[in-house]
């Protein structure tokens, strides 16, 4: 089930991953042994583990070299891009991959802060594992002050096995 969800902001496309119980095989057992390499975020309220501050970051590569790029990040992204619903001024036919990182909550009641990625287009995220409904919300109330930023969409309605691809400016949170 792939969709567009349209609310006052810019867009959120949905994509579902076909073999994601078979990814997930693989990168969840990775990623718990990597997140013991790594300190947690400065903010102890968070609660996480992040790969984005690592120094030596092989989440890329294992994704990589494993053919979970594809799966996670390309296929959606050209999907998206045939189906999106605005008049295109230009085709894209080259895509760069700035950064890939995870974000691993250790307990209950963890989140990361409100935030953009700045220097991209657009970003996305791949709802791995979850044993709760999805808590990640799409809003904007930062220094842009646009006017979608005073609306919020709540994606709780997605499961694991979902990627969300959103502009990158659009201000958005995770909890657990």
């Amino acid at each position: 089930m792939d969709k567009f969800v349209l609310f006052p902001g810019p867009f959120l496309y949905i994509s579902e991953v076909n073999n994601h119980s078979e990814i997930k095989k693989s990168i969840v057992p990775f990623i718990r042994n990597h997140a013991k390499t790594l300190g947690e975020i400065d903010d102890p309220a968070e609660k996480a583990f992040s790969s984005y501050y690592a120094k030596n970051n092989t989440f890329f590569e294992f994704l990589h070299i494993n053919g979970f790029l594809d799966h996670i990040i390309w296929n959606p992204l050209d999907s998206m891009m045939e189906q999106m619903p605005y008049e295109k001024n230009h085709v894209i036919t080259k895509s760069n991959l700035k950064q890939v990182w995870y974000q691993y909550y250790k307990t209950a009641g963890g989140h990361h802060r409100e935030h953009t990625h700045g220097g991209a287009t657009f970003s996305g995220i791949y709802i791995l594992h979850s044993t709760e409904p999805n808590k990640t919300i799409f809003f904007g109330n930062g220094p842009a002050n646009q006017t979608y930023q005073k609306f919020r969409h709540d994606t709780h309605y997605l499961s694991e096995g979902h990627v969300i691809i959103f502009p990158s400016e659009l201000y958005h949170k995770g909890f657990t």
